[in-house]
């Protein structure tokens, strides 16, 4: 898209997008200087934000201290957001209990990846313990005498009861003439090449071994991030 084509949104947002990205490479430089290992901020959004708000030098103090206390509160209001999530999986109804836009919810899930993994753990616990009470009104129906309670329980928990579903396969071969010589010996060399395959394992070269050893690593440094970062993540599941 052309600039003469953009709206006059759409070219402030890309420069609020510039300015970001400058924004958070400085903080990885200044972090990097003063510590043994490299952090990534991008980890912990709420950290990263607070220092993006510290870094701008085009800020005054009192209006630092303001966006400080908004950033605070978004992370409350994050945290309030997973809590409805463990009562009722559904992003809506999170979000009207919250005073929480269903847009707003989503960039949060966008720019903060850990808060959006902790409302897919919410919502999988509130998945289980809708499941929970969807059976408890179930045995309800079953104790009042209800038939089509009872019909469902039986045709899913009694073998008895259950659906049987019966396949009738029908196979017709036809020979005409006897494999020659030549065919079964071309037919025994390939069964013997392909259980020599499964007691020999192929052999791996040197770039498989060194994608593998890339990946191993990718998998460990992930690992000690997501230690380094735990204990928001359990803040979340706290409230």
């Amino acid at each position: 898209m052309s600039k003469e084509k953009m709206s006059r949104g759409e070219r402030k947002r890309q420069r609020n997008f510039a300015e970001r990205n400058s924004q958070k490479k400085d903080i990885v430089e200044l972090i990097n200087s003063e510590e043994d290992e490299p952090i990534i901020p991008q980890d912990d959004f709420l950290t990263t934000e607070l220092k993006l708000i510290k870094l701008n030098d085009k800020h005054s103090e009192k209006e630092k201290k303001r966006l400080e206390t908004l950033a605070i509160e978004r992370e409350k209001k994050k945290k309030e957001i997973t809590a409805q999530l463990r009562k009722n999986p559904i992003a809506q109804y999170a979000c009207d209990r919250t005073g929480i836009g269903r847009s707003t919810y989503y960039k949060w899930r966008a720019d903060d990846l850990m808060f959006a993994r902790a409302a897919d753990r919410a919502i999988q616990a509130g998945c289980f313990f809708i499941n929970d009470l969807a059976e408890s009104k179930l045995v309800g129906l079953i104790q009042n005498s209800n038939p089509t309670a009872i019909i469902f329980w039986l045709k899913h928990n009694h073998p008895k009861y259950a659906a049987v579903n019966r396949i009738i396969h029908e196979y017709e071969v036809l020979t005409t003439n006897k494999p020659s010589v030549e065919e079964e010996s071309v037919a025994d060399q390939e069964i013997a090449k392909m259980i020599n395959d499964k007691i020999i394992p192929p052999t791996i070269t040197q770039e498989e071994a060194h994608v593998s050893g890339l990946r191993l690593k990718h998998e460990d440094e992930e690992a000690e991030r997501n230690v380094e970062h735990e204990k928001r993540m359990k803040s979340f599941e706290d409230e």
